[in-house]
């Protein structure tokens, strides 16, 4: 959609590529069970656009004894929450392979869609390789009774990732490699005269 209409029957598009066994590991994470809820933000924030201060508003006016621990470079945002409630935990960027096992160790995870979000950010991806539940927040439609009942453990609104097996490393090899391969087929048969 980001493209003018007239590009589009050339545009093909390969998503990023994963070798999803080298996260199965993530899978033995264990959560804690100690009856606080925890969850994460990894990213970082645009204000109006990809805005946490919606949530935060919400999350500080509830009773819940929980811990969401925000992963940003984006600290403006968050600090003021962080400052006034002891459950906002801002922490800083940290290496990715640290940040997944972290990440898989929650409860569930946040998305905050940017307005108008055509594509799977890579963020998406991340979660999905982690495997927890992902709580999707429009900035600009905020819903609490999803957050209520991700809160509450009821993680039947959690978004899913449309067909995870594209982002295999191995597939998206293949759909380079049939990208080429049309690639040659429409240049050799621009090349070669058609016969009567």
């Amino acid at each position: 959609g980001g493209y003018y209409p007239e590009f589009h029957d050339k545009l093909v598009v390969i998503p990023q590529g994963f070798r999803f066994e080298d996260y199965s590991h993530l899978a033995d994470v264990p959560l804690k069970s100690d009856g606080l809820i925890r969850f994460a933000f990894a990213g970082l924030f645009i204000p109006g656009n990809r805005d946490p201060r919606p949530l935060l508003d919400y999350l500080v006016s509830r009773p819940e004894k929980f811990e969401f621990h925000v992963f940003t470079k984006s600290a403006a945002l968050v600090e003021p929450y962080a400052f006034q409630d002891p459950r906002i935990i801002l922490r800083g960027f940290i290496p990715r392979e640290e940040l997944l096992a972290e990440l898989a160790g929650m409860d569930f995870v946040v998305n905050i869609e940017n307005a108008g979000q055509k594509q799977t950010p890579s963020k998406l991806i991340d979660y999905l390789l982690c495997g927890r539940p992902i709580l999707n927040i429009r900035s600009q439609a905020f819903a609490q009774q999803v957050v209520d009942d991700f809160l509450s453990g009821d993680y039947e609104s959690a978004i899913r990732i449309e067909n995870p097996e594209q982002y295999r490393i191995d597939n998206v090899a293949r759909a380079f490699l049939n990208l080429m391969d049309r690639a040659v087929e429409e240049a050799v048969s621009e090349r070669v005269p058609a016969t009567r």
